[in-house]
């Protein structure tokens, strides 16, 4: 049996901690959630895919605070390839053109809900108009 090297066990504590973090995070939001049917859709399996991809080939483009550890990153389906912290959040803001835009099917609409799902310790957000929200199973907003 091999044990963990102490900087190995420190560096999952903080996953750990991230994750937990991103979780809380998510359900304070009370939004869609990686429990939901939305793992089920192709358009988004394809965005969370592309930002994966992104991350694993070094692509990924990330503000200098993601470089210290784990912790909790933020990506925006409108800003392909980009991760923030907290402190960068603007830098993930939708032109105004963008903010009535659907992400999912690309319609103008004065009305666009907000989603956020958790990968791990990131939390991706996206816009959606009303239909692909209940297509994506958002729940309904009174």
């Amino acid at each position: 049996m091999t044990v963990p090297s102490p900087a190995r066990v420190a560096l999952n504590d903080q996953i750990d901690a991230a994750i937990g973090d991103a979780t809380h995070q998510v359900d304070q939001m009370q939004l869609l959630s990686s429990g939901s049917s939305v793992s089920e859709d192709p358009w988004l399996n394809d965005q969370i895919a592309a930002l994966r991809r992104a991350v694993e080939t070094g692509t990924v483009r990330c503000c200098e605070h993601l470089a210290t550890g784990p912790a909790v990153a933020y990506a925006a389906l409108w800003r392909p390839g980009a991760l923030a912290c907290p402190q960068c959040l603007d830098t993930l803001e939708p032109d105004p053109g963008e903010d009535h835009i659907c992400d999912r099917c690309n319609r103008h609409t004065p009305e666009i809900d907000t989603a956020v799902i958790r990968l791990g310790f990131v939390l991706v957000t996206f816009g959606a108009c009303p239909p692909c929200a209940r297509a994506l199973g958002a729940p309904e907003i009174a």
